[in-house]
């Protein structure tokens, strides 16, 4: 599980459960407020850190080295030992 936590009064905000593995790898969009989260397992989850949701998921072929968001919040690269993917995000 993730917990998104309120750093003044250390109180949990929201908790984010969705994985069966380890979390490796975090990524937030800079401007859309969205999570991708990747596990030993190779998923990737997107998610509303506000609610809670789970926007979508991914499975790529090859396990994470590094999820990571464009500036702008419109595109999404996954790295892995084998290739780089490039995600649009809506």
């Amino acid at each position: 599980k993730i917990n998104i936590v309120d750093l003044q009064n250390k109180d949990d905000i929201v908790t984010l459960t969705g994985h069966s593995g380890f979390v490796y790898h975090l990524s937030i969009s800079p401007a859309s407020g969205i999570l991708a989260s990747g596990d030993e397992e190779g998923n990737v989850i997107f998610w509303d850190i506000n609610s809670g949701q789970s926007l979508n998921r991914i499975k790529p072929t090859h396990y994470s080295n590094d999820l990571s968001f464009s500036p702008d919040g419109k595109t999404f690269v996954y790295n892995s030992s084998k290739n780089v993917r490039f995600y649009g995000i809506p």
